[in-house]
């Protein structure tokens, strides 16, 4: 049994494109109409998602979706903040720190990501600014979701708790909606993300 690594484990960007594309097809599964059914009988049937087949249990599924759902917008979010501040030639070195560790500027990540990081390009682009109903919502499925599904607990399996899933990718939409209000990002069309 070894104690540590051979080395540092390489690590790559990943394209904010296909964060964005695979948060859009999710959010299409939850608006189809099978796709409950679907999540409910993994188990016996896989069910394909966006880049893999799910063969393990539905509260799995429930729980790996939304937690990569959370961690594309976080990782979106931060790199549409650094683009604009390219952008306006107004990126500086610290700015770089403060991407590279949201948690520099706040030790709760709502205000860290959604406050903090926004008002680097300007003070306006806070979410609490933009709709402070969608910034208290966001702050409770912090609270009450995110912060347990990232640290040991899974979403508990019931047809309640699949509508509250579906309703949490709605909610996540709208903070993408909310980005793109002061971001354009290729993939977006008109009237919101690409389908």
């Amino acid at each position: 049994m070894h104690n540590s690594l051979k080395g540092d484990i390489e690590t790559s960007n990943i394209p904010i494109l296909n964060l964005r594309r695979q948060f859009d097809a999710c959010l299409r599964l939850f608006r189809t109409n099978d796709f409950k059914e679907q999540v409910f009988n993994c188990h016996n049937t896989p069910v394909r998602v966006p880049n893999m087949m799910w063969h393990g249990l539905p509260h799995d599924l429930l729980t790996l979706l939304l937690q990569r759902a959370i961690l594309g917008l976080e990782s979106y979010l931060a790199a549409a903040v650094e683009y604009e501040l390219t952008k306006r030639g107004t990126l500086s070195e610290p700015t770089r720190r403060a991407l590279a560790n949201p948690f520099s500027l706040s030790k709760r990540a709502v205000v860290a990501l959604y406050e903090k990081l926004p008002a680097l390009v300007e003070g306006p682009f806070r979410l609490s600014d933009h709709n402070k109903d969608l910034y208290a919502a966001l702050d409770h499925l912090y609270k009450v979701t995110r912060n347990p599904i990232f640290h040991g607990n899974h979403v508990a399996l019931s047809g309640e708790n699949f509508d509250r899933v579906a309703s949490a990718f709605e909610l996540l939409a709208a903070v993408y909606a909310w980005i793109d209000s002061w971001y354009r990002y290729r993939g977006a069309t008109e009237n919101g993300p690409s389908s």
